[in-house]
């Protein structure tokens, strides 16, 4: 009963953080009331690919930059929805 509950709470999290990174871009993209013409003139990576990547292509490392920058999240929330920012970082 309980990894049911803890399972239920893990899926409702991945389900308001959107469980897929083109749905995160595209839904920051779009609170922000852009375009894919202006996101795109932002970040400097071309409105075709920023559509590519909201229907499912997998983001190169510099375009995770460039909009993780813009958008002021982490990396990990573009790629996973989750942000690290405040865990410890182990060396």
């Amino acid at each position: 009963p309980l990894a049911v509950g803890r399972a239920r709470v893990i899926s409702a999290a991945r389900n308001a953080r959107g469980g897929k990174t083109g749905d995160r871009i595209a839904r920051l993209r779009q609170s922000q009331h852009l375009t894919f013409e202006a996101l795109s003139s932002a970040v400097q990576i071309k409105p075709k690919r920023i559509k590519e990547i909201e229907s499912g292509a997998e983001p190169k490392g510099t375009e995770i930059v460039s909009l993780s920058e813009f958008f002021d999240v982490t990396a990990d929330f573009i790629l996973k929805g989750e942000n690290n920012a405040n865990k410890e970082i182990i060396a």
